[in-house]
């Protein structure tokens, strides 16, 4: 199977390193997708977008257990990274994938990640790319966050370790 997996979310907390870099007090689960910051920071969107252009690399953490869960999934299926990343996130984004090891892997930047035809499963956690992925009929399943809970039919997992071991994929 090849397993399509989001980065921002489900294997790095982004949240940490845009507080880090930035000297923000945002938590995670209460305001962590992008999409409310605006509102939350009272700026515009290219100001929201020029933050996470400029997270500190050194300042972005795996969530706990990824390399492991990575490591299971690798075992059964063709895994790579499947973003919607700016050219400039990517270039934050490559220098964490290095220093975890995690470059071994491949990266694909796409803004449709919902009609792309190179993944038999997608591993996200944005509940409006769940959405889209199922008017498209394509597998998709969450990782928990508090701004994907209110898509109660979608299929999710608290991690992306959990995943790995429920052998649902």
């Amino acid at each position: 199977m090849r397993l399509a997996i989001d980065l921002d979310g489900v294997v790095f907390n982004h949240m940490e390193g845009l507080n880090k870099t930035h000297g923000l007090h945002l938590e995670y689960e209460k305001e962590g997708f992008p999409y409310f910051f605006e509102k939350i920071l009272g700026v515009e969107y290219p100001v929201v977008k020029g933050m996470f252009e400029t997270i500190n690399p050194d300042f972005v953490p795996l969530f706990p257990g990824v390399k492991d869960a990575l490591r299971k999934l690798n075992n059964w299926h063709h895994i790579f990274f499947l973003t919607s990343k700016t050219p400039k996130m990517m270039e934050w984004t490559k220098k964490v994938l290095q220093r975890e090891g995690l470059d071994i892997f491949p990266v694909m930047v796409s803004e449709q990640k919902h009609l792309e035809n190179c993944y038999d499963k997608l591993v996200e956690d944005c509940g409006q790319t769940w959405v889209l992925c199922q008017q498209a009929h394509k597998d998709c399943v969450l990782i928990d966050r508090a701004w994907n809970r209110d898509f109660t039919h979608a299929p999710r997992y608290a991690s992306l370790g959990k995943l790995a071991d429920s052998g649902d994929v």
